[in-house]
């Protein structure tokens, strides 16, 4: 997870994708990849749930 987010966050700040960003927009953009990695990323090792919902099956998450 850390390779993933350090090669994204790269890629954002010094491609041509972040060319002409300022850091609160890349903090912001950064913020709504991290909400999909937890809430809506479907994985298969978690039974083919987000790990935001295999953690509230579990009672762990409010």
């Amino acid at each position: 997870m850390r390779k993933r987010l350090y090669v994204t966050r790269s890629r954002y700040a010094t491609g041509p994708a972040g060319r002409g960003r300022t850091a609160a927009e890349l903090e912001a953009e950064l913020a709504d990849y991290m909400d999909w990695c937890n809430r809506d990323r479907i994985e298969a090792s978690l039974g083919g749930t987000s790990p935001y919902n295999y953690r509230k099956s579990l009672g762990l998450a409010a």
